[in-house]
């Protein structure tokens, strides 16, 4: 560098040079400079390593090397800089945004991006909410027989309530704020009741919007299945009560032309005689909920005691199952009572009733994919001396026992099926 003078003046003549800045740390294709000894030192830089650097010099008298050498020195080495040319284009980091700087290629001179208003650089609704429009996130959990519940939430106003409107087969049929509780989303959560008419049997689709706060538009939370029933039948002696019910379905038995000699109606030969069971076919995903009541009047009058065999594969499955006479619980099917996931019990209930029923609640509104049921595999009444129960299906038919007459199976024209009717003697008959 003509004109410099000894090596341990180029770094002062650099600093007053407008084409050079002399820089504390090393880069490739700088010069490193020394004002160590009588001259200094100057070298070419080649490499960069961590606290060293490594140079091409020459006239090294230290060790009396002459000529062109590599060799790499600790940084700290050339203690007055690292001579380099000056840019011709702006310099990051000199305070002024110019020449083509801008937020996102020197954030030290132009500032950061977000809150400029607009939605550029690589922002987003998460890095930058203030300049880039986020629509509310959330999902539609379940549309159960009682309520559709979920989540919504604006992150440009996590504080913010968001509106949901709530759509059955397409057709808005309110709004709800998502303003409560929730499992994972607390404070976010939002419900709508399900009305009552939706309870028709057949299939419907319940579909969620949730509305920006800001007005730029709505995100579709999906959509669910929901078919629930609330009505009442009969199949075969069984009275089936379903009260916004979903997902539960009753098993009863095809009608059997030839069933033999099945024995006592207490014996295993007896097919089912109701049931009720978790409905999931394949590819059903409706939410489990409501209650499925099945009931029976086997007598014209009542009866002194019950016995039911009871089936259960329900592993699980948030049921509870009760046995209610003339309406009122009596006995609760708990998940301890039964031996692994498929178990029989018989129940021996001994009080005087004139009506059974088998009651199936949903504890909790949820979409269960695991198949379950739960099965009553034979019933037996007794009055007096005389027990009785239906083989296996039997449709109008009741036991007539009165006192001084003889007992009597009754019905009317509709009436088919069979009903069994048997007592024990104390003395053998011929």
């Amino acid at each position: 560098m003509p004109g410099w003078g000894n090596a341990n003046t180029w770094s002062s003549y650099a600093k007053q040079n407008p084409g050079f800045v002399v820089q504390s740390g090393p880069v490739v294709g700088s010069i490193a400079t020394s004002v160590k000894g009588q001259y200094g030192h100057v070298a070419w830089v080649v490499g960069v390593g961590n606290g060293t650097v490594t140079v091409k010099e020459m006239n090294c008298c230290g060790t009396c090397a002459y000529g062109m050498i590599t060799r790499t020195h600790q940084t700290s080495y050339f203690n007055s800089g690292f001579v380099v040319r000056k840019p011709t284009g702006p310099v990051c980091g000199d305070g002024k945004c110019e020449g083509g700087e801008n937020c996102a290629s020197c954030g030290q001179d132009c500032g950061a991006c977000c809150g400029n208003g607009a939605c550029d650089h690589g922002e987003n609704c998460g890095s930058c909410a203030k300049d880039c429009v986020c629509l509310p996130k959330g999902a539609l959990d379940i549309a159960a027989p009682s309520a559709a519940r979920g989540w919504a939430q604006d992150d440009n106003n996590a504080g913010g309530t968001v509106n949901v409107h709530i759509k059955v087969d397409g057709k808005e049929v309110g709004v709800a704020a998502a303003n409560a509780a929730h499992a994972s989303q607390n404070g976010h959560g939002f419900s709508f009741a399900t009305a009552k008419a939706t309870c028709d049997g057949t299939a419907h689709s319940v579909s969620a919007f949730a509305d920006d706060l800001e007005g730029k538009g709505s995100t579709d939370l999906g959509a669910r299945p929901l078919r629930c029933y609330d009505d009442e039948d009969a199949l075969g002696p069984w009275t089936h009560r379903r009260t916004m019910a979903s997902g539960l379905e009753t098993t009863c038995p095809e009608v059997v032309s030839d069933a033999g000699d099945a024995g006592d109606a207490g014996d295993a030969g007896v097919l089912p005689l109701a049931g009720l069971r978790q409905r999931h076919d394949a590819g059903d995903i409706y939410a489990i909920g409501g209650v499925f009541e099945s009931c029976l009047e086997p007598a014209t009058h009542g009866f002194d005691s019950v016995a039911l065999e009871v089936e259960r594969a329900m592993a699980d499955v948030p049921f509870a199952h009760e046995i209610v006479l003339d309406g009122a619980s009596f006995e609760s099917f708990k998940s301890d009572g039964f031996k692994g996931d498929a178990a029989a019990t018989t129940w021996a209930v001994s009080h005087a009733a004139s009506r059974l029923c088998v009651r199936a609640t949903a504890s909790q509104e949820a979409v269960v994919k695991k198949v379950g049921a739960f099965d009553v595999g034979a019933v037996r009444f007794r009055y007096g001396n005389w027990f009785f129960g239906y083989e296996p299906v039997g449709h109008g038919l009741a036991v007539d026992i009165s006192d001084g007459d003889a007992p009597r199976l009754v019905g009317d024209s509709k009436s088919r099926g069979a009903m069994r009717l048997w007592r024990g003697l104390a003395e053998p008959f011929d």
